[in-house]
């Protein structure tokens, strides 16, 4: 991000625009152009949420996960992550599937992660597709399925996500192999040294 943009953010977000007031909150959070400042993130992230910003609610869930210019709270945090998972916000819907996952401010429940993350993942989200991808590969909230393993770390190198082939890279080395011989055949293509960008969660309005 250049000083440019920063003050682009910076004039929308006093002007009330809840997506810059959120992006924002993400430069003093990570310390971007901006001096890192928890206390400020938290009071951009909340002047957004008050205007509906679901990003902005799973954001705020970070800092208190974290203990990040607040108490250290996880029930806090779940609740505000469920909040922006409610808003149909992907982001949040991964965030809510990791405190299942790990019994985070909530009764460990790995079958309700999962379908978090499967919902995240029909709705597009190739994050929450790699992250599927690597609960059918070890079998954690889903009986392991190496085919639709596969599956989702192919179709998240086909979408960008770099990492993936390191994760199709793991499966091939150990021997597996997709089912049907219309995926076996794609795998020339991976092969072939095919690499995407690295995914990125785009903040762009």
């Amino acid at each position: 991000m250049t000083e440019k943009e920063l003050n682009n953010i910076l004039t929308h977000a006093l002007e009330g625009d809840s997506w810059a007031q959120n992006n924002l909150a993400i430069c003093y959070h990570r310390g971007t152009i901006l001096a890192q400042d928890y206390k400020k993130a938290m009071e951009w992230y909340l002047k957004a949420y008050e205007k509906g910003d679901s990003s902005a609610m799973a954001n705020i869930g970070i800092l208190y996960g974290g203990g990040l210019g607040v108490e250290k709270n996880h029930k806090t945090a779940f609740a505000w992550y469920q909040k922006s998972a409610d808003c149909g916000n992907t982001f949040g819907m991964i965030r809510l599937s990791e405190q299942y996952y790990f019994g985070l401010g909530v009764e460990k429940n790995e079958g309700r992660g999962f379908e978090l993350l499967k919902k995240a993942s029909d709705l597009g989200d190739l994050n929450a597709m790699l992250l599927l991808g690597e609960k059918y590969e070890n079998g954690f909230g889903v009986s392991c399925d190496y085919n639709l393993a596969y599956q989702c770390y192919k179709k998240c190198l086909d979408g960008g996500i770099s990492v993936a082939k390191e994760k199709l890279d793991g499966l091939l080395n150990k021997g597996i192999l997709p089912k049907s011989s219309e995926e076996t055949s794609s795998i020339g293509d991976y092969t072939s040294g095919t690499e995407g960008k690295n995914g990125t969660r785009p903040t762009k309005k």
